[in-house]
């Protein structure tokens, strides 16, 4: 999977001795993840409107917002966290908490799963 492959490319950049190397890389992820997680609360917001406007009973994509809206909030998840620097500067973390865009997109994955 794309976790694996994700993961094994952090081992790998923590085998190497080029550290400014795996900083860069984790700073294009960071951006990405960051990209990623605006986008698709961007995406939901505009999938319940669709849902609202269309006179829909279902609720999948609000309840689905309302798991973006959670994470948003959550206490790891906040800019200018304190943790924020040590995340982007050490390119020796755990690739799961580095970028909790992964915790949103599993909860999403199984919020879909539920309502399907």
């Amino acid at each position: 999977t794309a976790v694996a492959a994700a993961l094994e490319r952090v081992d790998n950049s923590k085998n190497r001795n080029q550290s400014s190397d795996a900083r860069a890389w984790f700073e294009k992820m960071t951006t990405l993840a960051e990209n990623v997680e605006g986008r698709v609360s961007k995406l939901l917001l505009s999938l319940v409107k669709i849902e609202k406007d269309g006179g829909s009973a279902s609720s999948k994509y609000k309840d689905m917002y309302r798991t973006v809206l959670t994470h948003k909030i959550s206490p790891g998840n906040k800019k200018g966290d304190e943790n924020d620097e040590e995340k982007t500067s050490s390119p020796y973390c755990d690739l799961t908490s580095s970028f909790p865009v992964y915790y949103l997109l599993e909860s999403l994955t199984k919020r879909m799963s539920v309502t399907e």
